[in-house]
């Protein structure tokens, strides 16, 4: 239902993708809980459905800056069916790697956007993530899935140094936990993923015992935000006095 009823999107997700485009799918790694093994067979037998051949699908492990998911992990994640049909196309982004990053442009804070040049020479790009609180992007998964998921380190270093007061010795005040708006670090994040193009995204949100609660698919930051919405209702309460 939410492939065939985008937020923010116009008709099924799939619709726009034209058959041998090549599609890249992000996947968090074995740092993030998403429920990625659960819904990446029915994203990827959607995609079939619409034309498009899983052979021009490729996984990536979006690491930031971690360690690469190990191949026990990458099947955990992603699930066994998955992992067994795109062991050829499975790959973890190397933050380090400058022979495989691209530069698409700079953000309006000065970030040098660096992505993954694997990703990049897709025709499709697809950001999966689960969205929790973040303490200083506000909320995981959307953008985060992007920079700093596929990012080089310089670019990942010079986003989150807005952490910090430019003026005084202190934390960013405006850089908060559940905070996207007003927040620089997460609104480079935004405008750095712009620049890279994401075509929609698929995200959940866990409950406490790590199930899929919702699944939240369309445009970046329209679905992302819906998807915070749910993920401030489950996870908070109201304190009175």
């Amino acid at each position: 239902h939410a492939l065939d009823n985008p937020i923010g999107l116009d008709g099924p997700v799939a619709g726009s993708i034209e058959k041998g485009k090549r599609v890249a799918i992000l996947v968090s790694d074995s740092f993030r809980s998403t429920g990625a093994d659960i819904f990446l067979p029915v994203l990827i037998a959607y995609l079939e459905e619409f034309g498009i051949s899983s052979e021009d699908i490729i996984i990536v492990f979006a690491t930031g800056t971690h360690r690469a998911p190990t191949d026990e992990e990458q099947r955990k994640i992603v699930g066994p069916e998955i992992y067994q049909a795109f062991q050829e196309r499975l790959f973890s982004h190397d933050a380090q790697d400058t022979n495989n990053l691209v530069t698409v442009g700079t953000t309006s804070r000065g970030t040098r956007v660096d992505i993954n040049r694997r990703v990049y020479n897709c025709d499709c790009i697809i950001a999966t993530g689960s969205v929790v609180y973040h303490y200083f992007g506000g909320f995981g998964g959307g953008r985060k899935s992007v920079v700093p998921g596929i990012a080089s380190a310089e670019t990942i270093v010079h986003n989150h140094a807005m952490n910090l007061d430019p003026l005084q010795d202190r934390l960013n005040p405006n850089v908060a936990i559940g905070r996207l708006d007003g927040n620089p670090v997460a609104e480079d994040m935004l405008e750095a993923t712009r620049l890279v193009g994401v075509d929609f995204i698929v995200n959940t949100v866990l409950n406490r015992q790590g199930q899929i609660s919702a699944v939240f698919v369309g445009e970046l930051d329209a679905a992302h935000r819906a998807a915070c919405a749910a993920a401030r209702d489950l996870f908070t309460a109201q304190i009175s006095g």
